[in-house]
């Protein structure tokens, strides 16, 4: 995604009528959203950060997908979204056994839950969060 796909994706989202609604939403001035559309200006990385809580996405793969769009060089650009794609697909996967665990929290949906954990802290080069305690039920 690039720098105008985010603000259209904000408006979408919290239904706003105009760019000067989003300026309202975000704190930013309405001349840097209109220089964000019309020029070959870049949200700065604390804005990409701004824009991912709004989006509630992970301010990383914002982030790479802005460096990306960023770079001037192919080979570079490859390799901001290939770890943008990462941080995207981690998401998805916390994401769905997130939602399984709530709807039913079996021992089995648990583990593949934390195993989620697992695979999201190795993309981010931390260290895996302990399974969870098994509950009773």
């Amino acid at each position: 995604m690039k720098t105008t796909d985010y603000l259209d994706a904000i408006k979408q989202r919290y239904n706003l009528p105009s760019d000067y609604a989003l300026s309202k939403l975000t704190g930013w001035s309405r001349s840097a959203i209109s220089q964000y559309r019309t020029m070959p200006r870049y949200l700065s990385d604390e804005h990409a950060m701004q824009v991912a809580k709004l989006l509630e996405r992970d301010p990383a793969e914002v982030i790479a997908h802005i460096h990306a769009e960023r770079t001037k060089k192919p080979e570079e650009r490859k390799v901001w979204l290939r770890i943008a794609r990462q941080f995207g697909r981690a998401a998805a996967v916390v994401l769905v056994a997130g939602q399984l665990v709530t709807l039913a929290p079996s021992p089995a949906l648990r583990i593949m839950a934390a195993a989620s954990d697992c695979i999201l802290c190795k993309i981010r080069r931390r260290r895996p969060t302990p399974l969870p305690a098994p509950v009773n039920l």
